[in-house]
């Protein structure tokens, strides 16, 4: 019986032609992507069709980030692999089997100073897009109004400390603030959970809680002129 052989860059040679392997040089890629809840749905699409235009464009690599204590679990596990992971496709008459390497680092922003490095990368000119798939809780609506939910705890520390965000929202917001106040251009906001016109959803509660925590700077009415939030089709599941 052949010795398992333990999933790493290194490693990534030796492996035989069945396996497909990153088309790109990872050691170029940058992240261009900042991206809140690396669960199975986005490990099994969009990172993956995200590591297909990095032969052609390495900017644009995925640092993930975990806001629940469940997360830890996914960092520990991503960078025993250097951030690699393998996504094996069922169909009727075959199985493939692929390395998926377009996460370049992840970060789980429950302890230490976490919370200030995904704020920074957030706010820092490479980013250009920051995407979700943190389940429909997490926007912390209301199911009554459809508005922000002012009374959750969470929102509540998060108007209380928008500095130091736990939720989504928060996070989104604090780093749109900073590239404000830095005179950046902000970035893409695409939610990617399956939601009715899910863009427009996080537009509402963006522009809301922005503005319990800006409006001295006017901080909503710069996203809902500057901003972009699209709407996006969910149209696939992956199995638990």
């Amino acid at each position: 019986m052949s010795q398992a052989l333990k999933l790493c860059a290194a490693n990534l040679p030796r492996l035989g032609e069945a396996v497909a392997v990153p088309a790109f040089e990872r050691s170029a890629v940058r992240a261009g992507i900042v991206h809140l809840g690396v669960g199975g749905f986005h490990r099994s699409h969009q990172a993956v069709y995200t590591g297909r235009t990095l032969a052609l464009d390495s900017s644009w690599g995925i640092c993930g980030v975990g806001l629940v204590p469940g997360d830890k679990k996914m960092q520990e596990a991503l960078a025993a692999q250097d951030n690699l992971y393998t996504l094996v496709t069922k169909t009727s008459k075959s199985t493939s089997v692929e390395v998926i390497g377009s996460i370049c680092d992840y970060i789980f922003a429950g302890e230490g100073k976490a919370t200030e490095t995904v704020v920074s990368r957030l706010a820092d000119d490479q980013t250009r897009i920051a995407s979700l798939t943190v389940t429909e809780k997490a926007y912390m609506i209301d199911d009554a109004t459809g508005d922000l939910d002012d009374s959750h705890p969470l929102v509540q520390h998060d108007l209380q400390n928008p500095g130091s965000p736990k939720t989504p929202v928060g996070y989104i917001v604090e780093g749109l603030r900073r590239r404000m106040e830095m005179g950046k251009m902000p970035y893409t906001v695409l939610s990617c959970d399956n939601l009715p016109l899910n863009g427009k959803l996080t537009e509402r509660v963006v522009l809301q809680y922005a503005e319990r925590v800006g409006s001295d700077i006017g901080l909503h009415e710069w996203i809902a002129e500057h901003g972009t939030f699209p709407n996006t089709m969910v149209d696939r599941i992956t199995p638990a």
